[in-house]
């Protein structure tokens, strides 16, 4: 018999505070490390395959939690590529996307808990409608390059290319 090592969605945020103790020695090029307890990983793989779409989300909270704001842009600008038809809703889905194995936190939750200021305001240019006054100059101007490809181009500079989205680009709707 199989048992769930990762929480079901209808579990409580109990289940994983009463999780077992999987203690082993670990070796690596860093050195050994005495006692550690593996399950936390081994619940996270067995989440992850069981839930393979949840992997960019998780990548998404890693990187809250670390502060890593290029390695987000990167992942909602590959996210975005991947998405292209739907790209908006993906991205809301990876932004209000609730770890269960995080006691249903999201990425902004993680970010604010340790203290990413850069972090919080890249989520909060890409899921807000916050007008861009309120953005400091540095976070707006590393948050619209998640909105550049490869080029530099962002879709209003594309859209200004093509005569069927000028009412778009008039509006000011595809500015970032």
């Amino acid at each position: 018999m199989r048992l769930p090592l990762a929480p079901s969605a209808g579990s409580s945020a109990s289940a994983a505070t009463d999780s077992p103790l999987i203690l082993t020695t670990y070796a690596s090029e860093g050195g050994v490390e005495q006692d550690l307890d593996i399950f936390p990983v081994l619940r996270e793989e067995a989440y992850l395959e069981s839930n393979p779409e949840a992997r960019p989300a998780r990548a998404l909270h890693i990187m809250a939690a670390e502060g890593d704001v290029e390695g987000a842009v990167d992942l909602l600008r590959t996210v975005s590529e991947e998405e292209a038809g739907n790209a908006e809703e993906a991205l809301g889905r990876l932004i209000r996307y609730q770890d269960p194995l995080a006691d249903s936190k999201t990425a902004l939750h993680l970010a604010v808990e340790a203290g990413k200021e850069d972090f919080v305001w890249l989520l909060l240019w890409v899921s807000t409608t916050l007008p861009d006054a309120t953005f400091p100059d540095a976070s707006r101007a590393l948050a619209q390059s998640a909105l550049q490809d490869v080029n530099g181009n962002i879709p209003e500079a594309l859209a200004r290319e093509s005569p069927i989205f000028l009412q778009l680009v008039q509006a000011g709707i595809l500015r970032p």
